[in-house]
């Protein structure tokens, strides 16, 4: 079960990165399509022109990251594991 739960969690991480990659790419279109949003942007708010790009990204990592850790859970049992023992 955790190696589905993992593969599903791996696949919605690398679709956010699809759509946080989208998303920066049409932003940055539409500011440099539009010059003057564009310069105004480079030289008052350098950083709002790659913002759009952690929408996606960083919570995809995150995503991914689980995925890792849950299609490579192991079940094991050991006596440091027993409570109730």
């Amino acid at each position: 079960m955790n190696k589905i739960l993992g593969l599903l969690q791996i696949i919605c991480g690398i679709g956010l990165w699809m759509f946080g990659v989208t998303i920066g790419l049409s932003w940055l279109a539409f500011c440099f399509g539009s010059v003057v949003i564009g310069i105004l942007l480079l030289f008052f708010a350098p950083y709002i022109i790659f913002l759009p790009f952690s929408f996606g990204i960083v919570p995809g990592n995150g995503m991914i990251l689980m995925g890792i850790t849950n299609f490579r859970k192991h079940k094991t049992t050991s006596v440091n594991n027993l409570d109730g023992l």
